[in-house]
Order: C-alpha cells, then sequence, then structure tokens
C-alpha cells in the first residue's frame, strides 16, 4: 500500500513540474531547426517523447505549430495528441511513427 501511494503521489508532483528550455539548452542531443526564419531547439526525451522551445515571438498558435512542426522534423515522425505547453515556453510532445 505504501508503494502505491508513493506512487501516486510522485506521479502527480512530476506532472506539476514546469519544464524550461534552460534545462534543455546543454543537452548534447539538442537539435537546432529553422522554420519560417526562426530557431528551434528540440530534445528527445526518451521513448517517443521529445520537447521543442523557441520559434520567435509570435502569437502562441503560431509558436506551438513551428515547435510541433521541429519535432516532427527531428523525429521523423508526426506527433500525435499527446502534447501539453505547462510553461508556454517549452512544448512537450509524443510521436507517432
Amino acid at each position: 500500500m505504501r508503494l502505491i501511494m508513493a506512487l501516486v503521489v510522485g506521479g502527480i508532483l512530476a506532472s506539476c513540474a514546469t519544464l524550461t528550455a534552460e534545462q534543455f539548452a546543454n543537452d548534447p542531443q539538442k537539435r537546432m531547426v529553422n522554420i519560417d526564419d526562426h530557431h528551434i531547439s528540440v530534445v528527445p526525451l526518451g521513448g517517443r517523447g521529445y520537447v521543442a522551445w523557441g520559434g520567435g515571438w509570435d502569437t502562441a498558435r503560431v509558436m506551438r505549430y513551428r515547435q510541433k512542426r521541429a519535432i516532427e522534423l527531428v523525429s521523423g515522425c508526426r506527433v500525435g495528441e499527446g502534447m501539453s505547453q505547462p510553461s508556454g515556453e517549452v512544448l512537450q510532445a509524443t510521436v507517432s511513427c
């Protein structure tokens, strides 16, 4: 029972964590993509997960499109339904190949 409670609490705390670009800025797996003359950084998280940030100071919708497209270009796969942008800066997504 304690193990189950620890896993539940850990999951809740992990879901509240905010991703920032600084966490991934020096990652050796980081790839840069240029879309519409804007630079987007992409880092694989392992499995099917990726994060992306950057893309200019346009509307949130345009930035999200560029970040999503950058993940697709780096991964060679389509971004699935699993997208979240808790901080408004870093897009976290899962891909489906």
